[in-house]
């Protein structure tokens, strides 16, 4: 059966979340943005093994920070939402598709996949502090209520794309669009 538009606005419904998504996996990040160095400063002039333990070690300390920071978990959790969207959205789709479709989001996947996000932004001693941060109450007690953080967020993103997506058509409708 083809996919047909559903009543009460998917995408309506759908991108605002998509957005959301979009902003919750950068949470996690707190990155400071790194400025190259200097020629001939002394990170320049490590020779190649030296950076690739370096390269190794900060590696290993960006997935630890993001499993201390439940990102991976975090983003399968707001996929799963997102699936569930679509589930609500689309009845004529078999759940057999859904279930198959949700064992394909793996966390590790997307861990690798931001890593040398982190490790383009984060100098190696950044990753180091916010693994000190995230081992701290105040960090175990963000990453506790991040979730929570998330889905509320999630809600009001939601509204709030709607609000936009309906003043956007309002105004389209009005300048003659349509």
């Amino acid at each position: 059966m083809p996919i047909q538009k559903q009543k009460g606005g998917f995408v309506k419904k759908v991108l605002p979340a998509v957005l959301v998504l979009a902003f919750a996996v950068n949470v996690f990040a707190q990155s400071t943005t790194t400025k190259p160095g200097a020629a001939g400063t002394p990170a320049q002039t490590k020779s190649a093994s030296t950076k690739a333990k370096t390269g190794a070690k900060k590696t290993a300390d960006i997935k630890t920070l993001l499993t201390l920071t439940k990102s991976g978990e975090l983003a399968v959790s707001m996929m799963q939402e997102m699936i569930n969207a679509y589930r609500q959205n689309l009845p004529q789709v078999p759940e057999e598709f859904w279930t198959k479709f949700a064992k394909k989001v793996k966390t590790e996947d997307l861990m690798e996949m931001l890593v040398p996000i982190y490790d383009r932004h984060l100098t190696h001693a950044d990753v180091t502090s916010l693994i000190d941060f995230f081992q701290s109450p105040v960090g175990k007690k963000l990453v506790s209520v991040q979730p929570e953080i998330m889905k509320e967020s999630m809600q009001v993103g939601q509204i709030w794309g709607e609000k936009l997506a309906n003043e956007v058509t309002a105004e389209l409708q009005k300048q003659g669009y349509r």
